[in-house]
């Protein structure tokens, strides 16, 4: 029996010794401890930068969601909002001034960051390209167009006052205006077209004046070259009629013909005053073939009468039709040796002769319609040969 006890002692002493050996007798190792991974927010963009025109951009954001966006702005005129929690979009509204305006677009992610992007619009231009802003029309109307530069891109207003729109109207786009006077009867007219594009007006001036200086048609009647006489006694006078241009003359209120008159006649000066246009007697319009000058004197064509006095003028009242020009000259009275005189005509004459006789002398705007009739000049004279 003793033999058993010491057995099993055995048995339990090596059961003992393998639970220890298994056990290592050192410290227990645990497992290591792995941090989650740091994800860093990244903006696509920067800056945002708008042109003065409505306009739209987007900023996309990696590396997180967006819990909530907002404008930092002074107005109203910039708008933000989310899609698919990743992509905020920014609109601006049209800048209808001249100047530039900023905003911050501040975006707020999952980890409470706050992002700033700063956002900078153009300040609009608005302007016509009319020198001084005025805008002048001839007196037979037509139609002027000119060009909008308006980089805000948003449909602006014209204004013409009411009393104004019987005769100036107007069409227009972004670009372009084109602003159209009738033709007028009246000497000269004044109005004003504005474009108004928010706080902003460009007022131009508009102005139709009927201008002295132009084409004409010169009519007339002329005794050249034939001087041939009715029965009665009085000059035959035939129609003719030619383009001049009627410019401006060296002094102030004076004008001049100098091209196209009939033969001899270098130039014929007016004076312009009160509406009516004159021609003074007395004044030096060329020469003729003799080397004598041709002078402007005032005739009675019923009475054979011609008048001396360089103070008397031929005078044509101003008309206007359709914006057409219209001198007429008419008859100037005339008293000498206590008879009445109606001097109808002028005669171009040197110290021997009348060269031209011209009456119902009509000055008239050439609207390209009427052809010229021109007197039929003679050969000019042969020279003398010395000793026949």
């Amino acid at each position: 029996m003793g033999g058993e006890f010491r057995y099993a002692f055995l048995w339990l002493g090596l059961f003992g010794v393998t639970a220890c050996g298994e056990g290592g007798g050192g410290s227990v190792v645990e497992d290591p401890i792995v941090e989650d991974p740091i994800i860093e927010v990244v903006l696509d963009k920067t800056d945002v930068h708008f042109d003065a025109s409505f306009g739209t951009d987007t900023i996309r954001v990696r590396g997180s969601q967006i819990t909530n966006v907002e404008a930092m702005i002074d107005g109203v005129w910039l708008e933000v909002k989310t899609s698919a929690d990743s992509i905020v979009i920014v609109t601006a509204s049209a800048n209808l001034t001249s100047e530039n305006r900023e905003a911050v677009v501040r975006i707020f992610t999952g980890a409470d960051e706050i992002h700033s992007v700063p956002v900078m619009q153009e300040g609009s231009v608005f302007e016509v390209d009319v020198p001084d802003l005025t805008v002048q029309f001839g007196g037979r109307g037509n139609s002027l167009k000119i060009n909008v530069t308006n980089t805000a891109k948003v449909p602006y207003t014209v204004v013409v006052p009411d009393k104004d729109k019987e005769w100036l109207s107007h069409t227009f786009s972004e670009n372009e205006i084109v602003i159209t006077a009738s033709s007028s009867n009246t000497f000269s007219r004044e109005s004003s077209v504005s474009l108004i594009s928010g706080k902003r007006n460009i007022e131009l001036s508009i102005k139709q004046i009927i201008a002295i200086e132009g084409d004409y048609i010169l009519a007339y009647d002329n005794s050249y070259p034939d001087n041939k006489k009715n029965d009665d006694g009085t000059l035959i006078c035939l129609p003719y009629q030619r383009k001049v241009t009627l410019k401006a003359g060296l002094e102030g209120g004076t004008y001049v013909i100098n091209e196209n008159l009939p033969r001899d006649i270098a130039s014929l000066v007016f004076t312009y005053e009160h509406e009516k246009l004159s021609i003074k007697a007395g004044q030096k319009t060329g020469k003729v073939f003799s080397g004598n000058e041709l002078t402007v004197k005032l005739y009675d064509t019923s009475k054979a009468y011609l008048s001396n006095d360089d103070e008397l003028s031929y005078v044509a009242p101003l008309t206007v039709m359709d914006g057409c020009i219209d001198f007429t000259f008419g008859n100037t009275p005339y008293s000498a040796s206590e008879t009445i005189y109606s001097c109808d005509a002028i005669v171009f004459t040197t110290s021997t002769s009348n060269v031209h006789l011209m009456k119902n002398i009509k000055l008239f705007t050439d609207t390209g319609e009427l052809q010229e009739i021109k007197e039929i000049d003679p050969p000019p004279p042969t020279p003398r040969i010395q000793g026949y």
